[in-house]
């Protein structure tokens, strides 16, 4: 098992710090912060491995981490990638049973989300199951699996900075084939707020524009047509419950479909690559469209507080 420390501008003290803890170890400067996708592109197509493993700086891993998530991916050998069971941190950065993550889930209303975020664990986290895709904070992937995925000369989107990355290439591994596995038996913690989440401005830009580009780039057009009724008044809740709550994020939100129009014909060329490459069958891929929330209004969630 090979570590490797990706640098994407942080500085020479922030270097030379990682240096003396841990001499020797492996060190990709990129001069520059490229953003989770560039960076990461560029360590998988330099590198020679049989799995590769992009792993957020504010995890702790289980020491069985590695070894439950490998036992996963090589259990059945369509399945591309991994996403083991990620439980939060609290802000003293303790250990929770809340969870942050037992993989991708994916509705409707053209909204992934992880499964679980915010639930006690329970039996219904407790066994392997195959889902629509691995969050990004620690998931595993086949070499196989990047090399059968690969468009446009990327793994990850070269075009996302940040937020969606994990989404889209999740999508476009079902469509190629491919399974994603969840392995309860692979456990981590995850803080999950270095980026300040979406209060950044110009990640709430990057979290919408990739959002759109995602569904544009991997949806097929005839289930889009038929969602449109529960897509548009989900877009349209969220913008009216942005103008109570967060009004700059609505600009932001705008920016974002401006920022994705200028997009397309770039993206276009892999929309077709991406159709004319599909395997899964159409009622096979349905199933993964969930009913957004708001066709579930009845169903109750455990409370969350992990103070």
């Amino acid at each position: 098992m090979e570590l490797l420390v990706m640098d994407n501008g942080s500085g020479e003290k922030s270097i030379n710090s990682i240096k003396d803890k841990f001499p020797g170890i492996n060190i990709l400067l990129n001069g520059a912060n490229l953003g989770f996708a560039k960076a990461h592109n560029l360590a998988i197509e330099s590198h020679d491995f049989d799995y590769y493993m992009p792993l957020n700086p504010d995890i702790i891993l289980e020491s069985d981490f590695v070894t439950e998530m490998v036992k996963a991916i090589e259990s059945d050998y369509l399945v591309g990638s991994v996403n083991g069971k990620l439980f939060f941190l609290n802000s003293r950065g303790e250990k929770t049973d809340y969870l942050y993550s037992a993989g991708h889930e994916f509705d409707r209303a053209r909204r992934a989300s992880n499964r679980g975020y915010k639930q006690r664990d329970s039996v219904k986290f407790a066994n392997a199951c195959f889902i629509f895709g691995a969050n990004g904070a620690a998931p595993l992937y086949k070499r196989e699996f990047f090399d059968a995925t690969k468009i446009a000369g990327g793994y990850f989107d070269n075009d996302f900075f940040m937020y969606g990355e994990d989404l889209d290439l999740g999508w476009r591994g079902i469509l190629f084939g491919f399974k994603c596995l969840y392995a309860p038996k692979a456990v981590a913690y995850h803080y999950g707020f270095g980026s300040n989440g979406l209060k950044n401005k110009s990640i709430q830009y990057q979290y919408e524009r990739n959002r759109f580009i995602c569904v544009y780039k991997n949806d097929l057009a005839h289930f889009f047509w038929a969602d449109l009724p529960i897509l548009l008044f989900h877009e349209l809740f969220n913008l009216c419950f942005y103008l109570v709550s967060s009004p700059g994020r609505v600009i932001q939100y705008f920016r974002a479909l401006i920022g994705f129009i200028r997009m397309i014909p770039i993206k276009k060329k892999e929309r077709a690559e991406i159709m004319s490459r599909m395997k899964i069958d159409e009622a096979t891929l349905r199933a993964f469209y969930m009913n957004p929330w708001f066709c579930k209004l009845l169903k109750r969630r455990t409370a969350f507080n992990i103070e």
